[in-house]
């Protein structure tokens, strides 16, 4: 706001994580270049307004440098969003009030280093986001693998399963004593229901391995 010289700026404090409630900084710069603050402290107060920005958006760096798991980069990025809103803001602002008050070398500088505040939150806003977005692609890499792992080992079961299959059925209904039989055949009654096991179970096997060969071929 600006009138006969006198030039008002309506700031925002940079907000705290989960902070829902804004806190307002009045700055008033009066026609012969002295400024004052709502609590205090003139041209003073604003340079600190400023100062805490930077130390604000370096936490935020930190964090999204050390930021490995989705968790991490979302907890950067819920941080960062209304730390990026506000330095825009600060920006605006600040290039307005230097249009307004062209003369004063202090508002140019000011302008530059809300520029930059403003630039910095929002790189580190995208490489969190990127991160977050990499992070996300990778857990769900790791997981389709897992889940195809689970699924060459499940069906290497199916493989053994249907392999002695037909084993176990003779066995069951037989039985591996062979009792009825003439003992001096016994061995050799076993061997023989053995082999018809085993092939039927190639057989068995053969023809559940068919579908997924074909199916591979075509792909």
């Amino acid at each position: 706001m600006y009138h006969d010289g006198h030039l008002l700026l309506v700031l925002h404090a940079p907000p705290e994580p989960n902070q829902n409630a804004r806190e307002g900084r009045v700055f008033w710069r009066k026609p012969n270049g002295d400024w004052a603050a709502k609590d205090g402290g003139g041209f003073a107060a604003l340079k600190k307004h400023f100062l805490e920005f930077e130390k604000v958006l370096e936490v935020c760096e930190q964090q999204g440098e050390v930021a490995e798991s989705p968790r991490e980069y979302f907890s950067a990025i819920e941080g960062l969003a209304p730390i990026q809103r506000t330095a825009s803001n600060l920006y605006h602002v600040m290039q307005e009030a230097r249009k307004t008050v062209s003369e004063d070398r202090s508002l140019i500088l000011l302008r530059d280093e809300s520029y930059q505040f403003s630039r910095r939150a929002d790189l580190e806003f995208a490489s969190a986001k990127n991160g977050l977005e990499f992070s996300m692609a990778k857990k769900t890499e790791e997981q389709a693998d897992a889940t195809y792992q689970m699924s060459v080992a499940s069906h290497r079961l199916n493989l053994l399963a249907s392999f002695f299959f037909p084993i176990v059925t003779v066995a069951s209904i037989f039985g591996t004593g062979l009792i009825h039989v003439n003992q001096n055949y016994a061995s050799a009654t076993l061997a023989g229901l053995m082999l018809f096991g085993l092939i039927c179970g190639s057989i068995l096997t053969f023809f559940v391995t068919r579908r997924a060969r074909r199916h591979k071929r075509e792909k």
